[in-house]
């Protein structure tokens, strides 16, 4: 190893972010960080008795509740940094183990999409009873690709590995096309897809493929999430620095409670979970990351059992344009 490569590493392994972020953890449940504040509270701790056990004048007392105290404190310091290493390190392996067995089922469900493709295109050689069979392998087979392909960019954003592909693309013509693929969709519970749409807006530089995931998500769950003979009604609105998009429902709504936790990974309000059972908890998680890579915000306001409104914001010039995350 060449001292240039040894100097990095050592400088690598004295970067704390780095190290929690290896681990999964936030920098306050990080064992190397909690290792040095554990070490400066000894520190502090031992000069604060040297002092006051020193106005009894007695060396011995002195040394003596100055050992006690830093035994102490050395011994829950030692406690406290262990247990939370080992929920770090049980972190980091689960993420490893739900990346390693993510990985080892796309192909074979890949697979598996091809050969009903291929049974498909060869249709005048299934009998028409093994037909709406087929159909729901195949509907299986692609909530399963939906449901791999968010645990492998959940794992892509939490090792801050998400590269955005940022060109200059038209949001308009993207929620249009949305709107049109998911009519039928919404047909099928009585909902009606309305778009208020301003021809107006201009276009904005961001990862088209993304945020194309993003609005079919939003547009997804104001349909699944909304109520029979209801209008779901999607808007596009601009000022002069940011575009505004919009998808609101008449539906179960969200709580208070559950609000506040709303886009956080694998995380499925109870309003949610009782009307649909199907679900993995990922997509508003991984809605938030990508909206704000991409210089944006994204929020809600729900009241229970009328209105639900998931919003997001871009700006025009984007100023991250340059930048891949």
């Amino acid at each position: 190893m060449s001292p240039t490569t040894q100097t990095s590493s050592f400088w690598q392994k004295l970067n704390l972010v780095d190290q929690c972020k290896q681990y999964r953890v936030s920098l306050l449940a990080c064992p190397h960080f909690l290792f040095l504040v554990m070490g400066f509270v000894m520190i502090v701790a031992m000069v604060g008795t040297n002092i006051v056990a020193q106005r009894y004048g007695d060396p011995e007392i002195v040394i003596f509740s100055v050992s006690g105290v830093t035994m102490i404190l050395f011994i829950i310091s030692h406690v406290v940094v262990r247990s939370f290493e080992r929920i770090a390190l049980a972190s980091k392996a689960k993420a490893e183990f739900v990346s390693i067995i993510s990985h080892q089922l796309r192909s074979p469900l890949t697979s598996i999409k091809w050969l009903i493709e291929t049974l498909v295109k060869d249709s005048g050689k299934i009998d028409e009873q093994s037909k709406p069979y087929l159909k729901t392998v195949n509907d299986y087979n692609e909530r399963m690709i939906r449901l791999v392909n968010d645990l492998l960019e959940v794992n892509r954003i939490e090792d801050d590995r998400m590269t955005l592909r940022l060109t200059e693309n038209s949001i308009v013509d993207i929620t249009k096309k949305t709107i049109e693929d998911y009519k039928q969709f919404a047909a099928t519970s009585n909902i009606t897809l309305v778009p208020e749409i301003d021809e107006s807006v201009p276009k904005a530089v961001f990862d088209e493929t993304r945020l194309r995931w993003v609005i079919e998500n939003l547009v997804n769950n104001a349909i699944r999430y909304g109520r029979a003979n209801t209008p779901v009604t999607v808007k596009i609105s601009h000022d002069k620095d940011s575009i505004h998009w919009s998808a609101t429902n008449q539906g179960i709504g969200i709580s208070k409670e559950d609000g506040k936790r709303i886009f956080e990974k694998f995380f499925r309000g109870n309003n949610s979970v009782k009307l649909q059972t199907e679900g993995s908890g990922l997509g508003l998680f991984i809605a938030r990351s990508i909206v704000e890579a991409s210089g944006g915000k994204i929020g809600f306001s729900s009241e229970e059992n009328k209105e639900t409104t998931f919003w997001f914001t871009l700006p025009v010039n984007n100023p991250k344009k340059s930048i891949q995350h």
